[in-house]
């Protein structure tokens, strides 16, 4: 397997031939990875809004 990086900036694998897999075990991996992903980006964009807001509130409470 390989790890291939697109214009999308979101990594895909290229499975080589030797694996043998069933279509609904693939499509089973395929929909985890993917919500592996979503989810790890949903919980980084919420991390750095939190970090904003917590600056902010500082710089507010101690003044500028």
């Amino acid at each position: 397997m390989h790890e291939v990086q697109c214009g999308l900036r979101a990594p895909f694998s290229v499975k080589e031939l030797g694996e043998d897999q069933t279509p609904e075990q693939e499509l089973s991996d395929d929909l985890l990875t993917l919500i592996a992903c979503l989810s790890g980006r949903l919980y980084s964009m919420r991390s750095h809004k939190q970090k904003e807001l917590l600056k902010c509130a500082q710089t507010v409470i101690n003044g500028p």
